[in-house]
């Protein structure tokens, strides 16, 4: 005696769908909150992607250029609140820094560990913010950074755009 066969999953699923769109009917208000919890984030999700991001893409890339040259990237956010960091105070001056540490808001500043010597501070330049202000420890650090050779040129590509 042969045993009839069972339905595949895609048809099992097939089958569910009139009872599914039936009992939906009959819960309007379920319905309703389901639709909101599918369609909302997605929502959200899409708009978030359409905000432009604080540095754009030459800032972006920029940024990426000197980050393949590092060691280590640390990103900080900036407190308003708090006091200014020893490290801003050195590279902008007693005067200058807590003045930009509050223009700076809730941004996000970096620090940059290359191979040799001191971090190198990575701000959003304040006239341009899609721009960086490279901070280093002394005029030395700062050229030799500059007779590094290039890296080859390439796009980051759409992740690394995103980050």
């Amino acid at each position: 005696m042969e045993r009839p066969s069972t339905p595949s999953r895609f048809n099992q699923v097939i089958l569910l769908i009139p009872s599914v769109r039936r009992q939906l009917g009959l819960h309007p208000c379920t319905a309703l909150l389901l639709g909101l919890c599918f369609f909302l984030p997605a929502l959200l999700l899409g708009t978030s992607s359409l905000k432009t991001p604080s540095l754009n893409r030459r800032g972006t890339a920029e940024l990426f250029e000197i980050s393949r040259r590092a060691r280590l990237v640390q990103s900080f956010e900036v407190d308003p609140a708090a006091p200014v960091p020893k490290l801003w105070q050195q590279r902008l001056g007693a005067s200058k820094a807590p003045d930009r540490w509050a223009r700076h808001g809730r941004g996000t500043w970096w620090l940059i560990w290359l191979d040799d010597g001191e971090p190198l501070l990575a701000l959003p330049s304040a006239p341009h913010s899609s721009a960086l202000d490279l901070l280093f420890a002394d005029e030395l650090h700062r050229s030799s950074f500059d007779q590094l050779p290039s890296l080859k040129r390439r796009e980051p590509s759409a992740l690394e755009q995103r980050c």
